[in-house]
């Protein structure tokens, strides 16, 4: 389904994780949130080279000087590479239940998230289990570059602003942990 505005975060959480893959809204408004109320206003670098030390984005990025310097190797190629975001003129969008899928150029950018009902664990085995609680979302980028005989460097990554993740050492230890004999 094509949405009347280009322009809105999406929440895509795995079942039952208080965590969330949040992209849609242009500038550094989106990203990984784990245990936020709101989003993590993070930029979400997704682009790839359109020609030779040429880079394009998706605009989910404060600018497109934000990546400028993280695509040299080294320091002094740092201004020879441009980078552009894609103007919302280039960009189309189909969101639905489970997918939200953003077209610009040769790019192609898919967030799926899962939507399964969870399985009676009297009846199911373990695995079923497993993989309808898997605290994931997937993510697929796919450039088309079927005409071009040169290879095209793809770029996905995030940039922390706000929230900084923290290490399972430095979590709060719960004071009791609830019995999972199936799991």
């Amino acid at each position: 389904m094509k949405p009347k505005k280009l322009f809105f975060n999406a929440h895509h959480a795995p079942i039952g994780a208080f965590s969330t893959f949040t992209l849609g809204m242009e500038g550094a408004t989106g990203g990984l949130g784990l245990e936020l109320r709101q989003p993590a206003d993070q930029s979400v670098v997704i682009g790839y080279e359109e020609q030779p030390g040429k880079y394009v984005f998706l605009p989910f990025q404060e600018d497109e000087s934000d990546t400028l310097s993280d695509f040299a190797i080294l320091e002094e190629e740092a201004d020879e590479i441009g980078t552009r975001l894609f103007q919302s003129s280039e960009i189309s969008r189909n969101f639905n239940v489970a997918t939200d899928t953003w077209t610009a150029g040769r790019l192609t950018f898919s967030i799926i998230s899962p939507v399964m009902p969870l399985p009676d664990p009297d009846i199911n085995d373990h695995d079923a289990l497993q993989f309808a609680t898997c605290p994931a979302v997937l993510a697929e980028l796919t450039i088309d570059n079927t005409d071009s005989a040169c290879d095209r460097p793809v770029v996905f990554g995030y940039r922390k602003h706000v929230q900084e993740l923290m290490a399972f050492e430095d979590l709060p230890q719960p004071a009791y942990y609830p019995a999972h004999p199936r799991l």
